[in-house]
């Protein structure tokens, strides 16, 4: 499905000397992309959006979060000692140094 919002961010990807980005699914029946960017301007941010592309606000830093309304899961991006960004689901590791490039 194409997004109608001239805003919202590209679902794939980005690589790019200024910003990069990586998108995580969550969910099977009512699924939400996990949006994790990183900049040397902005630093680390996370938002997420819906199927009907409606997105949550911007948190900067390691963050928590609950994603889902039926189908509800714990979504918790971290920077760990070494400053790898990693991303949990429920509790279990789904996304590991998200930017190593960036380190």
């Amino acid at each position: 499905m194409q997004s109608t919002n001239p805003y919202a961010p590209p679902p794939v990807d980005v690589d790019s000397l200024m910003c990069r980005r990586r998108a995580i699914q969550v969910g099977q029946q009512e699924i939400h992309t996990v949006i994790v960017e990183t900049s040397l301007v902005r630093g680390l941010q996370t938002h997420v959006v819906d199927a009907a592309d409606n997105a949550t606000p911007v948190q900067r830093g390691p963050c928590r979060m609950q994603v889902g309304e039926r189908e509800v899961h714990q979504v918790e991006v971290e920077l760990d000692a070494a400053h790898r960004v990693n991303v949990l689901v429920d509790g279990k590791r789904v996304a590991e140094d998200l930017f190593p490039r960036m380190r």
